[in-house]
């Protein structure tokens, strides 16, 4: 199925091999070689050349281990409802008194949804991206580490799907038009705020030449300040008092909070 022109394909690379259940006991996968290793692409995960030349897939993302819903039409099998507690390992009740179960899954149904759901969020930020744009910014943004060129580069496509670098350059490729979805303070910039670590913040505003970003208290007082000729910036605010600061950047306000 996933031969089709036009598509964008998905592997899946492991995120963690071991998860907690609501008993407090840690569940692990177990397996010879890189097949569950963290980092590493799944040993499950599809790959191969066409008779075309094209590889596949484009990318890999999470899908090993993901913690995930369970179908409730499954779990509501004469069958299955019964060891469904023992089956799965957590559940919720609703409003309405149905039960639902999540578990851990794996495979690329869980990479692919993940994929799809960042370029769902990419498109918001500009509707005319093509699939040539959407491939390239993938090529482009992909993460290649040591785990990445360590495996077969078929296996792994461009590499790791980055959905905030993704979206970033998806920003830059448009400039400072207007861009649905993310909150700005007026149409000519957009500011994107991000955790970098503990007490540290990287403030994005595509496509400026240089950004400053100042961090005041809630009542006025300027506490520091940084530029960089570029369009993204790490702020560390590490030795400020726990509480509730004010970052402008470029004329941009956003609170920012010290723990």
């Amino acid at each position: 199925m996933a031969v089709g022109k036009k598509l964008i394909v998905v592997g899946s690379y492991n995120t963690r091999n071991e998860w907690f259940c609501l008993d407090g006991y840690a569940s692990r996968y177990e397996s010879e070689g890189d097949y569950f290793t963290v980092g590493r692409v799944s040993g499950f995960s599809s790959f191969g050349t066409l008779r075309d030349g094209r590889n596949l897939p484009t990318v890999c993302a999470p899908g090993s281990t993901i913690i995930s819903s369970v179908n409730r039409y499954f779990t509501d099998l004469d069958d299955v409802k019964e060891q469904a507690d023992k089956l799965y390992q957590a559940k919720a009740t609703g409003s309405d008194g149905r039960v639902s179960y999540w578990k851990q899954e794996i495979g690329t149904s869980m990479s692919t949804p993940l994929v799809a759901g960042a370029i769902a969020c990419w498109l918001q930020a500009d509707p005319s991206l093509t699939y040539a744009d959407v491939q390239d910014i993938i090529a482009t943004t992909s993460v290649v580490d040591d785990d990445v060129r360590a495996g077969d580069p078929v296996q792994w496509g461009a590499g790791k799907f980055d959905a905030m670098a993704g979206l970033k350059e998806v920003i830059r490729r448009r400039g400072s038009s207007s861009i649905s979805g993310i909150s700005s303070d007026d149409a000519a910039g957009r500011l994107v705020v991000t955790s970098a670590g503990r007490n540290a913040y990287t403030f994005f505003i595509g496509g400026v030449p240089s950004i400053e970003a100042n961090v005041y208290s809630l009542g006025g007082s300027l506490l520091s300040s940084a530029t960089y000729a570029g369009d993204e910036i790490t702020v560390s605010l590490d030795g400020f008092a726990p509480g509730v600061y004010i970052a402008n950047v470029n004329g941009h306000a956003r609170k920012v909070l010290v723990k």
